[in-house]
């Protein structure tokens, strides 16, 4: 049973000896089972079609593709180093496994058209859609005769700076999603209902 194992193992190195295993990524590209040439396509492929989805609120959506920022990437000395760790020494375990190479390809692309693209976008230039952040506050009541909070508005107006930046880092990751309620990038009210500048206001009416 042993020598049959092993004669197993084998003739599957022998099999993928020009190739990567099977469930095997590269940088989050699969490349499984392809020759350094076809996973060599595979990125380019992926490069030409990659698509960034922005998500924000209100249930906002936001596709930027990398061809109309001209999105490319320098990867093939990553590729050819994750190709000799799949063939190493003791590495034909990974013939089950797979493995997911987490590399960082040296990402480019043309600024002025990601700024031009992303202020043309509804998120930016959404006119009517837009909505700045309004602060909590207190006004008087006529049927309680007495003060009440006006809870804030979050709104949904960004602060630019912050959105491109957060745009930049998920591009340099090649990610394909991002939700911008997680990137703080959003501009904020001065005041919220809780704080203590309401608070005393509330008093001077009660």
């Amino acid at each position: 049973v042993v020598i049959a194992i092993f004669m197993l193992i084998f003739i599957i190195t022998i099999l993928y000896s020009n190739k990567f295993y099977p469930n095997t990524t590269v940088g989050g590209i699969d490349v499984s089972g392809m020759t350094l040439t076809e996973a060599r396509e595979a990125v380019e492929t992926d490069l030409k079609n990659h698509v960034l989805v922005i998500k924000g609120r209100n249930n906002a959506k936001y596709e930027l593709k990398g061809k109309d920022i001209d999105l490319s990437a320098k990867y093939e000395d990553q590729l050819e180093s994750c190709f000799k760790k799949t063939h190493g020494f003791f590495s034909f375990y990974k013939i089950m496994t797979g493995e997911d190479f987490d590399v960082a390809f040296d990402v480019s692309y043309n600024k002025d058209l990601l700024v031009q693209n992303l202020s043309q976008s509804f998120l930016v230039a959404g006119g009517d859609q837009i909505e700045a952040p309004r602060s909590a506050y207190v006004e008087y009541d006529k049927k309680t005769k007495s003060g009440k909070i006006v809870k804030e508005n979050l709104g949904n107006q960004l602060d630019v700076e912050k959105f491109y930046t957060y745009v930049e880092k998920a591009l340099s990751t090649l990610s394909t999603k991002i939700n911008l309620e997680s990137g703080d990038v959003y501009l904020k009210p001065q005041f919220y209902s809780k704080d203590e500048v309401i608070a005393n206001e509330l008093k001077t009416y009660n």
